[in-house]
């Protein structure tokens, strides 16, 4: 599990370092944060990178007190320099810790279901959005000439393959504990 998601943040820093083209344009960052993209694929995926954050903190603000270090400050940091920084908190995450002695509102985050629904609808409206009005061609030429695009499209596909892999880890850890402690008893 834990080399699952070290790899998944080397090939990412690999990626970025080694094959992103060399320019950005200027204002990039600026019209992606309001809409007004290059084109709606690039800028739902920049969007998105708001999302993934938030379905990874679900999973990783589980269990707060069992851990070693917290993942606070990875999950903060993931909304300013990329969803990558997640990974290394996935990987010296402890799966399957209860969640009993977390705060109400932290359960309600990490287990509600009105969270997901919300989460989920967002998503779906990015992708209606990319799906309707971009232009695949134009993306890919953009992503193949802009050091900026280049990198935070690698890191919202690296992090979006790493979250269902995550996700995983924790059912499968939380339902082995919870089948642990049913023979305990």
């Amino acid at each position: 599990m834990r080399a699952i998601a070290w790899a998944l943040f080397l090939l990412l820093a690999a990626g970025a370092l080694f094959l992103a083209p060399p320019s950005t344009r200027p204002g990039l960052v600026s019209d992606l944060m309001s809409l007004r993209g290059p084109d709606p694929i690039l800028v739902a995926i920049f969007q998105a990178m708001g999302l993934l954050p938030l379905f990874y903190a679900r999973v990783l603000l589980r269990g707060l007190a069992h851990q070693r270090l917290t993942p606070w400050p990875f999950v903060l940091a993931s909304f300013v320099v990329g969803g990558f920084v997640l990974l290394p908190a996935a990987a010296l995450r402890r799966y399957g810790s209860s969640t009993e002695a977390d705060p109400r509102w932290l359960r309600r985050f990490t287990e509600g279901r009105v969270v997901v629904v919300v989460l989920g609808f967002a998503a779906a409206c990015l992708i209606v959005y990319a799906v309707g009005f971009g232009d695949l061609s134009t993306a890919v030429g953009i992503w193949r000439s802009d050091r900026f695009v280049f990198t935070y499209v690698l890191d919202f596909a690296v992090t979006l393959v790493g979250y269902p892999l995550v996700a995983g880890w924790e059912r499968r850890a939380a339902a082995q504990r919870r089948s642990t402690a049913v023979r305990a008893n």
